[in-house]
């Protein structure tokens, strides 16, 4: 585990350095900067320009691109500070945040496709349509989110928290990358998470429709669904980054129920 998270920070020096990140990686380790510079700080955010009418300002927003933290970009390169990635007003976009992080927030997306690496704190999903995002984190937080697929991973029961959120479909974490193992650990989920973690099925809505509910899992089928994803970072935040579907070996419900605080406390949560 400690030698992956090594190789995965030297790799996305190189990488930083415009140096071939799929060749041989040094045995001496790379020197790190005690505080990222200012390319690097400014690299933790990907945004378009959100309109201000009153301002004159025009809605510019990213369209169309591929923004990557590979392993070993953030927390992990800079265990000593409290990383934040934030991402915002992005269509058609392809999101990769692949190290950890004490907290990533995203917003207004539409058409996108996130996927957020285990994140030491919460993350925070607003305003965002049509999306696929796959996100593990100790707290994960939805507000205006509609017509979107979360596959997901939390430590706990009802951790996945929605708010005035609908026609969303709930899976667990289904996606695999190299560095992802002792991101698990350097997170706090402990080893094998993804693999053992039975909380994916386990939400809590705060605002529950009053006609059905404002999510629902997806079947099994899909569920036993996974993709294995290689990754090419470029320079600090851009790259590529392919998908191969595969079949999980991981335990899946066969009908997934929930546990949620109304059933304790008849509060009106948003389990079954």
């Amino acid at each position: 585990g400690v030698e992956d998270a090594q190789l995965a920070v030297e790799r996305a020096a190189a990488a930083a350095d415009g140096r071939s990140a799929s060749g041989p990686v040094s045995a001496t380790p790379t020197r790190i900067a005690a505080e990222p510079s200012e390319e690097e700080v400014a690299s933790f955010r990907f945004a378009g320009v959100r309109a201000r009418p009153r301002k004159g300002i025009v809605a510019a927003w990213k369209s169309d691109e591929t923004y990557l933290k590979p392993p070993g970009s953030c927390g992990t390169r800079w265990p000593h500070l409290s990383l934040s990635v934030s991402v915002e007003c992005c269509e058609r976009c392809h999101i990769y945040i692949l190290d950890t992080c004490a907290q990533v927030q995203v917003d207004d997306c539409v058409d996108c496709t996130i996927v957020i690496a285990p994140c030491s704190g919460p993350v925070y999903l607003r305003d965002c349509t049509r999306c696929v995002v796959h996100v593990a984190a100790r707290q994960i937080r939805l507000r205006d989110v509609t017509d979107s697929t979360i596959r997901h991973c939390v430590p706990q029961c009802e951790a996945l928290i929605l708010e005035t959120s609908t026609a969303l479909r709930i899976g667990r974490w289904a996606v695999d990358f190299e560095g992802l193992e002792p991101l698990w650990e350097t997170a706090g989920f402990g080893p094998a998470a993804a693999a053992t973690n039975p909380h994916w099925a386990q939400v809590y809505d705060f605002s529950p429709s009053e006609i059905g509910r404002n999510w629902e899992l997806l079947p099994n089928s899909e569920n036993k669904l996974g993709e294995q994803l290689t990754v090419t970072p470029a320079g600090l935040c851009g790259g590529s980054v392919t998908h191969e579907q595969q079949l999980l070996a991981w335990p899946c419900l066969e009908e997934g129920r929930t546990a949620s605080l109304d059933d304790e406390h008849g509060d009106g949560g948003g389990g079954e």
